[in-house]
């Protein structure tokens, strides 16, 4: 075999190469789309395909200056013409796929988790920090019916069971900590829970929508206060001071729109 013909040999053998690099560019994209994973195998055949043909242009180069020297430039050109135009559209194919490749690899693979807070969300300060879970005694959701009264020290499916119909001295009754007001001429709202042992009603404030359960042990002895629903909105926020003295933050989830409706609070119990 002359070197002619390896060159000839050279030269359709970048045909298939840049078609396993294009087949590489396309099963990386698929491999992707089922894994999320960028295998850098794919990335290698690309880049290999690339070197092959840039090889074989780069000799092409050398001879048609080495025939230039010897006076052959026009015909080495022409000769050359079908082959170059073969290596050329070949070596277009596989940097377009590797550039396909590092362009999908660059833009869509997850990078490292942002350390900052999540977006729209302000870094807590001093005075909005988190709460430490060893403090929380219990968080749930509560349906606050109107003329019902809850005990908010009860584990949350027994806080959940609003309670009717008991009197002033009965041992439950100075256990309750949260009522909403059943109808008639008094405004919708909810407050403590009066107990002539503990001097009246347990303390409850509307407090800023930034506040957090902490907030809530500054209430200290206060007593009774109540919230009208027409104060509130979804995200208000209510202290109060269980019958346990336990601080307790209210976060408003939802609003009803009529009074047979449930005002639905997220409820979260510190530890006294």
């Amino acid at each position: 075999m002359s070197l002619r013909d390896v060159k000839h040999a050279w030269a359709l053998l970048n045909v298939p190469i840049a078609v396993i690099g294009l087949l590489a560019a396309v099963a990386q994209m698929v491999d992707f789309a089922q894994s999320g994973k960028f295998s850098p195998i794919y990335l290698a055949v690309l880049v290999l395909a690339i070197l092959f043909t840039g090889g074989y242009l780069l000799l092409q180069r050398l001879r048609r200056h080495r025939a230039a020297e010897r006076g052959e430039r026009e015909t080495a050109r022409r000769a050359d013409r079908p082959m170059m135009a073969i290596a050329v559209t070949s070596l277009i194919v596989s940097v377009l796929a590797l550039a396909t490749t590092l362009v999908v690899a660059l833009t869509i693979l997850p990078g490292p988790p942002p350390s900052g807070p999540p977006l729209g969300q302000s870094p807590p300060t001093s005075g909005d920090a988190p709460v430490p879970p060893v403090e929380v005694v219990q968080e749930y959701d509560l349906e606050l019916r109107a003329g019902l009264a809850h005990d908010l020290d009860l584990p949350p499916e027994q806080a959940a069971i609003g309670i009717t119909g008991l009197t002033p001295g009965a041992p439950e009754y100075d256990r309750l900590d949260l009522y909403r007001t059943i109808g008639g001429p008094d405004p919708d709202q909810i407050s403590g829970v009066e107990s002539p042992s503990a001097g009246g009603f347990n303390p409850l404030r509307i407090v800023s929508t930034s506040a957090t359960p902490t907030t809530c042990r500054q209430l200290g002895g206060q007593r009774g206060g109540n919230a009208h629903l027409a104060e509130l909105a979804v995200g208000s926020r209510i202290c109060l001071l269980t019958s346990a003295g336990r601080p307790t933050l209210l976060t408003v989830r939802s609003m009803p729109a009529r009074r047979e409706e449930p005002l639905r609070l997220r409820v979260t119990v510190l530890i006294a």
